[in-house]
C-alpha cells in the first residue's frame, strides 16, 4: 500500500471536485512507516504530547480532589 503526501503545499479541491496538491506530491511506501502507521520522527513527539496530556489531567484531578476535601 502506498500513501500520497503533499510536500511544500496544501491540498485543495477544484471547482470540478477534484483534489489537487499545490506543492510536490510524494509517494510514501508502507515499509517507510512503522506498524502503527507513524514515521519514526512522529513517535517521540506524540509520546511526549501524550505524557503532557496525562500529567495535565492528573494535575487537574488532584487539585479538584484537594479542593473538595477542604470544604
Amino acid at each position: 500500500m502506498s500513501l500520497l503526501s503533499c510536500v511544500d503545499g496544501n491540498w485543495a479541491t477544484s471547482s470540478e471536485g477534484y483534489i489537487a496538491c499545490s506543492g510536490t506530491l510524494r509517494i510514501i511506501e508502507r515499509d517507510e512507516l512503522g506498524q502503527s502507521g507513524l514515521s519514526p520522527e512522529d513517535i517521540p513527539v506524540l509520546t511526549g504530547q501524550a505524557l503532557v496530556l496525562f500529567a495535565a489531567v492528573f494535575g487537574v484531578l488532584a487539585i479538584n480532589k484537594a479542593l473538595s476535601t477542604r470544604t
